[in-house]
C-alpha cells in the first residue's frame, strides 16, 4: 500500500516525469545538437578551404601575369637592357597568356560566390585596366620595336600595376577572413 501511495503522489509523478523528460533529451536531442554542429563545423571546414585555395589561385595568376609583363619590359630598360632576353621574355608571355587569362576569368566567378561580387568585380576590373595600361600597350612597343624610354615608361605602369595587384591579393585576403589575424 505504502508503495502504490508513493506511486500516486504529485513529487513522484513530477520526478518520473522530469526524469523521462531528461532521458530523452539525452537520448534524441542531445546527439541531434552535436550531429548539427559537427555537420556545420565540416560546412565552415569547407569553406575556408575552398576560399584558401582561391585566394591561392588568385595570388599564383596575377602575380605570374604581371612578372611577367615585369620582365618584357625590364629587358628593354637602361638597367636590364637585353634585346635577346627581352624577346624570350616576350615570347614566353604570349605562350602563357592565354591560360593565365582564363584562370584569372574563372577566379572571379569563384570569388562572386567565395567571397563577393565586389571583389569578382574587381578583379574583372583590374584585369580591364592591365589590357588597358599593359598588355594593349606592350603589344604596340613590341610591334613597333620602340625604343627604351617608352618601355622604360611601361615597366614604371607595370610596377605599380604589380603592387596593385599585391593589394587586391590582400584585400580578398582580409574579405574572406583568411588573415594571420582572423585565423586563430
Amino acid at each position: 500500500m505504502k508503495y502504490i501511495e508513493i506511486f500516486k503522489s504529485d513529487s513522484f509523478v513530477e520526478k518520473a516525469s522530469l526524469l523521462l523528460l531528461t532521458a530523452l533529451i539525452s537520448g534524441f536531442l542531445v546527439p541531434y545538437i552535436s550531429s548539427e554542429i559537427q555537420r556545420r563545423a565540416a560546412r565552415n571546414d569547407a569553406i575556408i578551404q575552398s576560399q584558401t585555395k582561391l585566394l591561392d589561385d588568385v595570388s599564383r595568376t596575377l602575380m605570374t601575369y604581371e612578372t611577367l609583363l615585369l620582365d618584357v619590359s625590364w629587358y628593354k630598360t637602361v638597367e636590364g637592357y637585353d634585346e635577346e632576353m627581352h624577346k624570350l621574355a616576350y615570347k614566353k608571355y604570349a605562350d602563357r597568356v592565354v591560360d593565365l587569362l582564363t584562370d584569372w576569368r574563372v577566379e572571379a566567378i569563384k570569388a562572386r560566390t567565395l567571397s563577393s561580387p565586389e571583389v569578382s568585380d574587381r578583379l574583372t576590373s583590374f584585369q580591364q585596366k592591365m589590357f588597358r595600361l599593359q598588355d594593349g600597350p606592350m603589344i604596340n612597343l613590341f610591334r613597333e620595336k620602340a625604343a627604351g624610354p617608352q618601355w622604360q615608361e611601361l615597366h614604371e605602369t607595370n610596377r605599380k600595376m604589380a603592387n596593385e595587384a599585391k593589394e587586391l591579393i590582400s584585400d580578398l585576403a582580409i574579405e574572406m577572413k583568411l588573415t594571420k589575424d582572423n585565423i586563430k
